[in-house]
Parts: structure tokens; C-alpha cells; sequence
């Protein structure tokens, strides 16, 4: 069962209909503010209060690095910044407090199924051992969204992957990224939306919005095109798929890890898949029929997954030479 989390607007980041918003969550132990935490509003509205301080004198530490062990990391990590700390939740002796995250929002539209796919997509990502933000579905005054912790730390806007660079340094999660993108069809998996720090070890991911996935963008198609879709790659930017090319696809040199992804979607459960479809139908996002055109797309791409990948080797066309039958 999912939980929705009311939300708090505070300001639009520009990514379609995502915005910035804050969701409560309890934990037992908070470690310290980043000192540039303390600045809130938008991106916009904290390069305003730094510049500010900045010219009454004040001296602002030096932009925050996440450590990892003894190794300096870049602008984005799956550590999550707190932006308040409202006290303790109760009188345990556990010590738990209620804090504020930021988060981006999705707010749903009739028209389309963004909120819907970004949710189910996050279920079975994160199932699989992904690198993709948590997520909840929240209820605010705009109605039914999907929010997504908020990984950039220091409010910059990070700059594009280098896919390259990327499977070079990250073979393993960037075949799983595309493994999973080709099981949701999602046609959108640019350099805008996958994040990766590969300047220091250890290396790391994430990847967010997948909004066109699953469904795709035009609600009235949806379940025409899970039908269109069934046995399609999904991701290659075809005639069927549309939109863009995979940013990963073209980047991949050999096949060593597509066995474990392969193993990894084979093993989803049903439940989850009809748990997380039930989900979005119980709270109106889509309709009984889309539901069951989800749950059929999904447990058939779960069940022909090798199948439906072996029969499109020639999109992966950094491939040449293709080891033993998987």
C-alpha cells in the first residue's frame, strides 16, 4: 500500500510540470545542516541570498562536497540534503525528529500520464536495484502528484552526461539503465535526465524522469501504444518508439552484464507489478482498462525480456562481437 504525502509549494525548477516542493520525513538521527542549507526558495531565489551576504561581508563556506569514506564526490549523490528540522516527533527515547526534504513535484493532468508512469516506473526501478530517487505519490492543492527526493545538493543545475565517459566508468549500471529504460519503453533517456559523478571514485548514478514511459505522453494512446510497443525495443528512437535514441544505447562495447539485469527483471514479482498498477488506478490517475493493459505489458516484457532484446542485437551497434548465447 502506498502512502500519500501532502505537499508544500514553494517554487517551479522549469522541468515541464515539475516543481520544488518539501515532504516531511522522520528520521532517528539527523547529521548537521550543510551550511548552504540554510538558504531556501528556488535555485534562483538562493543565488539571490548568497550574492546578498556575499556583499554585506558575510564569508560562505566553500561549496559542499559529499565524502564518501575518504573520497571527495561531485554536486550529486543519493544523500539528501535536510532543509528543516521541526523537533522531535514525540517523547520516545528513540530520538526520532520530523525534518523537511526537498523533492520535485509532478502534479497529474488528465491529458496525459506522467504521474502514473513516473510512479510505477519508480517501483520497479528501485526493485531492481537502480539509482533513482525515492518517490511517494503526494496530494497538495494542485490535486494527485508524484514527487521525487530532490539529489542536487547545492541547487546548480548539473551538467549533462557524458555517455561515454559514462559506461566507461560505469559499465555495469549503465547497462542496467538501458536494460530497464527498454523493460518501461522509455523513449526519453537523454544527457538531461541521468545524472552520473565520474570525476572521483567511487563513481556513481542516478536517473530520473520517466515520464514518458510506459503510457507515453498522450493519454488517449496509452494503451494503443503498450499494444505497439509489446516487442519493440522501446528506446532506439524508431518509427514506433519515436522521441529520442537512447543517450547509453550506442555506448555499450559488450554484453558481460546483460545477464544479471536480464536475471533481475525475470525476477519481479507479480504482486509488485499489480500492486503498483493498482495503485495509480485506485487514485484515479488511469482507468481500469489502462490498468489491465499495464499489468499484460508489463508481466509479458518481464517474460520475453531476452527474447525481445536478442531479436534487436543490431541496435546495439557498439557491440561487435556478442559472447556466448545468454
Amino acid at each position: 500500500m502506498e502512502w500519500l504525502y501532502k505537499t508544500s509549494i514553494k517554487s517551479l525548477r522549469g522541468l515541464r510540470d515539475s516543481r520544488l516542493v518539501r515532504l516531511p520525513l522522520s528520521r532517528q538521527r539527523i547529521p548537521p545542516l550543510l551550511p548552504w542549507g540554510d538558504l531556501e526558495g528556488s535555485r534562483e531565489v538562493r543565488r539571490e541570498q548568497r550574492a546578498l551576504l556575499l556583499k554585506n561581508g558575510a564569508r560562505l563556506p566553500k561549496r559542499p562536497q559529499n565524502l564518501v569514506g575518504d573520497q571527495k564526490r561531485n554536486s550529486m549523490a543519493r544523500v539528501f540534503a535536510i532543509a528543516a528540522d521541526k523537533g522531535l516527533v514525540g517523547t520516545g527515547v528513540t530520538g526520532a525528529r520530523r525534518v523537511l526534504l526537498p523533492a520535485v513535484l509532478k502534479t497529474h493532468n488528465p491529458t496525459h500520464c506522467f504521474v502514473a508512469n513516473e510512479y510505477v516506473a519508480n517501483i520497479l526501478g528501485r526493485f531492481l536495484g537502480l539509482p533513482l530517487p525515492p518517490g511517494a505519490l503526494t496530494k497538495s492543492d494542485d490535486g494527485l502528484g508524484f514527487a521525487s527526493l530532490d539529489f542536487d545538493l547545492t541547487g546548480e543545475s548539473l551538467p549533462p552526461l557524458d555517455p561515454g565517459d559514462c559506461y566507461k566508468k560505469m559499465p555495469d549500471q549503465s547497462t542496467g539503465l538501458v536494460m530497464f529504460d527498454i523493460f518501461i519503453a522509455n523513449p526519453d533517456r537523454h544527457n538531461q535526465n541521468v545524472c552520473a559523478t565520474l570525476r572521483d571514485k567511487p563513481y556513481d548514478m542516478i536517473a530520473f524522469d520517466h515520464g514518458h514511459a510506459l503510457f507515453g505522453h498522450d493519454k488517449t494512446q496509452g494503451i494503443k501504444r503498450l499494444e505497439d510497443l509489446r516487442d519493440r525495443l522501446g528506446i532506439s528512437g524508431g518509427s514506433a518508439t519515436k522521441q529520442n535514441r537512447h543517450c547509453l544505447l550506442d555506448e555499450i562495447l559488450d554484453s558481460g552484464f546483460f545477464e544479471k539485469w536480464m536475471i533481475r527483471i525475470k525476477t519481479i514479482p507479480d504482486h509488485l507489478i499489480d500492486a503498483s498498477c493498482e495503485d495509480v488506478r485506485d487514485k484515479g490517475l488511469i482507468d481500469f482498462a489502462e490498468a489491465a493493459a499495464l499489468k499484460t505489458f508489463l508481466k509479458y516484457r518481464r517474460d520475453n525480456f531476452q527474447t525481445i532484446v536478442m531479436n534487436h542485437k543490431d541496435e546495439f551497434k557498439g557491440i561487435k562481437q556478442w559472447g556466448l548465447p545468454l
